[in-house]
């Protein structure tokens, strides 16, 4: 998959949260995420570092790191 720079990633990467999604507060700008759960969708399954928190997401708006 890839990511809002249209850099490729996969399970286990690093990514930071570059856009906010909708009008949802799980995840926010700065945050960094783990990719955890893949599909051939364009939402994945992300889990906060920081606290293990995990949400469904949408590759655009993350950024490799």
């Amino acid at each position: 998959m890839k990511d809002i720079n249209g850099e490729k990633f996969q399970k286990g990467d690093l990514l930071k949260v570059i856009k906010l999604w909708g009008y949802q507060d799980k995840f926010s700008v700065g945050d960094v995420v783990k990719c955890i759960h893949v599909d051939e969708s364009k939402i994945w399954g992300f889990k906060r570092v920081s606290d293990g928190e995990e949400h469904w997401y949408p590759n655009s708006r993350l950024q490799k790191l």
